[in-house]
């Protein structure tokens, strides 16, 4: 049996049959599932990256579905997207905004257009067609001070996925934690 090879924040990998990732919480994190192999693509988006402007939520998920089709065919150009999902982020108005454009992207798919003129519309419209699951406003946000996040007394929610494609059926799990800061010890992963 091979072991489980965590995705870091910032990270990317494409590896036979097992990833994880965990400690996502306002970050996103994008399992894809590749057609034709065992292969999984997995990457940990920091939220810094997705650069989210409040009053286009339209316009942030578009970008974030440009970011990971980016970096999954920086992972591997040749691959075709099976299954993607993406799981992450803190429930607040502006991620479950964008969680409703993520899914009116999914339905409109073949009137959407990319927001970058360099992407690819028909690699943007297939990687779209193969969304089965997104919920970017998956965390609890922090109960004490949402600025702190050092402050020992905050209460944080996140994420962990593990994807393991040897079992029948595939596994895709999501452990969430949930606690005050001061109660995480040690590493989760």
């Amino acid at each position: 049996m091979s072991i489980i090879k965590n995705v870091n924040v910032g990270e990317k990998l494409c590896e036979h049959i097992r990833l994880a990732s965990s400690g996502a919480n306002t970050c996103i994190v994008v399992v894809v599932f590749i057609s034709d192999s065992d292969l999984v693509f997995m990457a940990h988006l920091d939220s810094v990256l997705l650069g989210h402007e409040p009053a286009l939520p339209l316009v942030n998920a578009k970008r974030i579905i440009e970011i990971v089709l980016q970096m999954f065919c920086e992972s591997n150009d040749d691959a075709i997207a099976e299954s993607v999902f993406l799981y992450g982020g803190v429930s607040n108005s502006d991620n479950n905004a964008i969680d409703t454009s993520l899914m009116a992207i999914r339905l409109m798919n073949n009137d959407i257009f990319p927001e970058d003129p360099m992407v690819n519309v028909d690699k943007f419209r297939k990687f779209i067609a193969t969304s089965r699951f997104h919920n970017v406003s998956f965390n609890l946000a922090s109960s004490f001070n949402p600025n702190d996040d050092d402050n020992e007394l905050n209460w944080v929610s996140d994420i962990t996925i593990v994807c393991d494609r040897s079992t029948v059926p595939i596994t895709l799990a999501l452990i969430q934690y949930a606690g005050q800061e001061r109660e995480i010890t040690g590493d989760r992963s």
